[in-house]
């Protein structure tokens, strides 16, 4: 028989550890929250929802958003890809998002990237010099290409000079290194590992010549959701993009307080048939980031830009005045 005075140490024991268990519980929460919060703060281009829980606004209405891009699309003077896509909830409005369009200098982010993954393994060190050969030097984009033939340049210096200002000299550097880890050994196969990871398929000749706005859209999001490389480099080339001196097409109308990070792209040589300029990229509108990536067939540089601006508008508008 159990006496009522041995009892009691036994429950003031067990409601001690009881309520031990509670502070650790709590103690863990609010050090997980704290990290979770520090971590946030340190990648700022990254998807929250990596960090945290979703602190977004979701939005659900976007049947308006969808027939004005689709009616600006059907009566625009040239060929057209839109594709937008609302980070927080993953909804989409695509007009002609499946189309293909030339890349030109939108294959550099992939590129980049790829550049990125070879030195988190350790396979291109990255404090190595890179000494710029003669087949390197491009005028196009740029100004690497002034220091010449024989200048040394770090493996940092040719990513920003890619993803900030489009440096065509920088691309080729970069194109040269990852050669020798390519499964095929010809630049048409260069980013098969990217896109076999992003379930990007080969353009009609089987390459990666072509690209659709939904496509690159894709890219952009694995480096929002950091899914390809670790949150540092992830964060890294996003943060570069932002920073990128080209605004004149996707970022014009957008306030200068709103962040974009973006690539764009752009030929206007013969043959027509290739000419494009394209603009993709994530706004980081408050609470509602977006990716819109639109891509125009035309070499009229006029039209292009006016085409742009005015969707880049159009999206930015709906996003801020929604409730």
């Amino acid at each position: 028989m159990v006496h009522k005075n041995e009892t009691m140490p036994r429950k003031g024991v067990a409601l001690w550890l009881f309520g031990a268990l509670i502070i650790s519980i709590a103690l863990n929460i609010f050090l997980s929250l704290d990290w979770l919060s520090d971590r946030a703060d340190k990648y700022p281009y990254l998807s929250k929802r990596l960090f945290a829980e979703n602190v977004n606004n979701i939005v659900i209405n976007f049947v308006p958003l969808r027939a004005k891009l689709r009616d600006y699309v059907a009566h625009a003077p040239k060929r057209t890809g839109v594709y937008f896509e609302y980070l927080p909830t993953g909804v989409s409005i695509g007009v002609n998002e499946k189309d293909v369009f030339f890349s030109a200098s939108l294959v550099k982010l992939p590129t980049v990237m790829r550049f990125y993954k070879l030195i988190d393994e350790g396979k291109i060190k990255s404090s190595k010099p890179i000494t710029l050969k003669d087949e390197y030097i491009d005028k196009g984009f740029g100004e690497l290409w002034r220091r010449g033939s024989g200048a040394q340049v770090s493996t940092q210096e040719l990513i920003d000079a890619v993803t900030k200002t489009s440096d065509n000299t920088a691309f080729r550097a970069i194109q040269d290194l990852i050669k020798p880890f390519n499964t095929y050994q010809d630049d048409k196969h260069s980013l098969r590992d990217v896109y076999n990871y992003l379930d990007i398929t080969e353009d009609e000749a089987g390459g990666n010549a072509g690209i659709t706005p939904k496509n690159f859209s894709s890219i952009l999001r694995s480096l929002y959701l950091s899914a390809y490389l670790p949150y540092s480099l992830s964060n890294e080339i996003l943060k570069d993009l932002s920073e990128s001196e080209f605004n004149d097409w996707l970022p014009e109308p957008l306030p200068q307080e709103i962040k974009i990070a973006h690539k764009f792209g752009l030929y206007n040589a013969e043959p027509h048939e290739f000419a494009v300029h394209s603009d993709c990229g994530i706004v980081y509108y408050p609470q509602r980031p977006y990716v819109l990536c639109v891509m125009v067939n035309t070499y009229d540089g006029a039209v292009a830009q006016k085409e742009i601006r005015d969707l880049s508008k159009s999206v930015y508008d709906y996003i801020k005045d929604i409730k």
